[in-house]
């Protein structure tokens, strides 16, 4: 299942989309959650002045849940620390865009360890092509409830994101994408066709005249 979205244990309307909430985990203060029944709970950073659309602080995407800080640390993301940076989407607030042929997906990224998460692509005509930032696929324009259409010749799109973005999967070697399917593709000069034609044509004509003729005179 992947989610859009970071918005953690809400459902936030924006762009006119209900994005599923997904960010990282927070933390719990030291000295609490010990004893049976007692203690429990967890505490984050206040917001201060940072709203739920967020901002960013060089490669890091901050933004405000439910009066928690969440900061996502987008220049060393995911295993092996793929390193990406931070915009602002004017329909969907901070959030991590990597580079192309980086990951746009993460498994684990969000509140549950076996979702993934789906993130936005540096270029901005780029697109989530089965996980990879893809280049020059084309920008699109989010709708509700999504559905899927031709990212390109290509590239079969399954939404379009809230930072107008498609993500999608590649139509193979030998498809093209039409009427928002990846269909066979008909090869120029291909395909088997046999034609006879036999035409006889006899044409016999025979003309015999013969002519007497006797005078006495």
């Amino acid at each position: 299942m992947i989610r859009i979205g970071h918005r953690w244990s809400v459902v936030v309307a924006m762009a006119g989309l209900m994005l599923v909430a997904c960010p990282p985990e927070t933390k719990v203060a030291e000295g609490e959650g010990e004893g049976e029944g007692e203690g429990e709970g967890e505490s984050c950073l206040p917001c201060g002045d940072v709203d739920l659309a967020g901002t960013c602080e060089g490669t890091d995407a901050v933004f405000c849940v439910d009066e928690c800080l969440i900061r996502l640390t987008c220049g060393a993301f995911g295993e092996g620390g793929v390193s990406g940076g931070c915009e602002v989407y004017p329909a969907y607030g901070a959030w991590c865009a990597f580079a192309i042929g980086q990951p746009c997906i993460y498994r684990g990224a969000g509140a549950e360890p076996e979702a993934d998460t789906l993130f936005a692509c540096v270029d901005d005509d780029a697109a989530c092509v089965d996980g990879i930032c893809t280049a020059a696929v084309g920008v699109c324009a989010p709708q509700q409830p999504p559905r899927a259409s031709c990212a390109s010749a290509s590239v079969l799109s399954s939404e379009c994101t809230p930072w107008a973005q498609h993500n999608g999967t590649a139509c193979g070697a030998q498809q093209t994408c039409e009427d928002s399917a990846c269909i066979n593709r008909v090869g120029e000069g291909e395909g088997e066709g046999e034609g006879e034609g036999e035409g006889e044509g006899e044409g016999e004509g025979e003309g015999e005249g013969e002519g007497e003729g006797e005078g006495e005179g």
